[in-house]
């Protein structure tokens, strides 16, 4: 037993310089994106634009924390602050979300490259396409029908409670990776992260989140993937799917613009203003969520999900007025509770060893995580 110590210690003190590490170049990224947009934002006059939409850098405040400390992107914040308090459109809100996103979750992904952190690389070779794909197809198919505004409300609540509810399910213990077959050599694991990815991309086409938390969830879940590898990898594929709804904003003029020419809100300057946030504040929640417990953070994740609910039931008043979107959200949210009871069961029947959770679930846990 005593031999085990020195190499106890060794691993520890490797644990620690591996986080001061990372924790280094976390901070010399953020840097120096924070000197960039200060030198482009006095360079070009935009202060004034910048303080004239402090209301976005506010929300992601806790969009970005939000980010940092749980499986689910900024756009899970920005998105039904912006359409149900700010009165932005739907399409704009997605615009802003991935817009915003390509900057936190680029910077994240290039922080995991440069840090050595693991990540799925077969299952990428999937996601990243696949999710790339379904939200190229999915601002295709809604360019030409957009669904209402209200049903979309109700349809982005429903998949953050989806979230929030697997998370809280699958909280008593953690899949190792040795289950009944080699997930990513079997066939129907191939095609689950293939359609998952792409259905997570075509949710990013609407909301300008989704594919990150399908990812997540599926790898994590039903597949057995560590979680740290699993939000590295949830990571990486949603900042490739917001860098080209970035690229697409900036080449059609939709980041420059909002869509209604009744709007009285700048989109661009809103981008701007919540660009030095999302550097920081990101950080931030993984520091959080490093020094709470797994059971602390399932909470929390349980309560932005409550308040989702609750926010919706509350602000959209077409449920009140409109029967059938009443009906359409209550069923909805009984099948979707119901259809993650039966994928937490099925997890559970293919795990054939099961372990207590050792590590925090955490978004961009960037600095902590290296050994596996």
């Amino acid at each position: 037993m005593t031999a085990t110590l020195p190499l106890i210690d060794q691993a520890r003190a490797r644990r620690a310089e591996l986080q001061r590490i990372g924790q280094r170049r976390s901070l010399a990224l953020a840097t120096s994106i924070v000197l960039t947009w200060i030198a482009v934002v006095v360079s070009t006059a935009q202060l004034d634009r910048v303080l004239d939409n402090s209301a976005a850098a506010f929300t992601m405040i806790f969009g970005s924390f939000v980010a940092g400390s749980t499986p689910q992107g900024g756009g899970a914040v920005a998105f039904p602050v912006f359409t149900k308090v700010l009165g932005v459109s739907a399409t704009d809100a997605r615009t802003f979300s991935l817009a915003i996103q390509a900057i936190g979750m680029g910077s994240a992904s290039t922080i995991i490259a440069l840090t050595g952190r693991a990540v799925d690389r077969a299952a990428l070779r999937r996601t990243v396409p696949a999710a790339i794909t379904g939200f190229l197809g999915g601002t295709a198919l809604f360019a030409l029908v957009t669904p209402p505004a209200a049903y979309l409300k109700v349809v982005f609540t429903l998949l953050v409670v989806v979230a929030g509810a697997s998370t809280w399910l699958s909280r008593r213990g953690a899949v190792v990776e040795q289950l009944q077959f080699a997930p990513l050599r079997s066939t129907m694991a191939r095609y689950s992260i293939v359609g998952i990815a792409a259905l997570g991309g075509l949710a990013s086409a609407l909301f300008g989140s989704g594919a990150d938390v399908a990812v997540y969830l599926l790898l994590t879940i039903v597949l057995g993937v560590r979680p740290s590898i699993g939000v590295a990898t949830s990571v990486v594929t949603m900042a490739s799917v917001s860098i080209v709804g970035l690229i697409l904003a900036l080449s059609t003029g939709q980041l420059s613009s909002a869509s209604s020419a009744l709007a009285d809100y700048d989109l661009f300057g809103m981008w701007l203003a919540a660009i030095p946030v999302v550097v920081i504040g990101a950080p931030l929640g993984s520091w959080f969520a490093q020094r709470v417990t797994a059971e602390t953070l399932t909470r929390f994740i349980g309560v932005l999900a409550s308040l989702e609910l609750v926010s919706t039931a509350l602000f959209l008043d077409e449920l009140r007025t409109n029967p059938a979107l009443a009906a359409f959200a209550v069923i909805g949210l009984a099948m979707s509770l119901i259809g993650v009871r039966q994928i937490v069961a099925l997890r559970e029947h293919l795990a054939t060893t099961r372990q207590p959770l050792s590590g925090s679930v955490r978004r961009l846990d960037l600095e902590m995580e290296f050994t596996q």
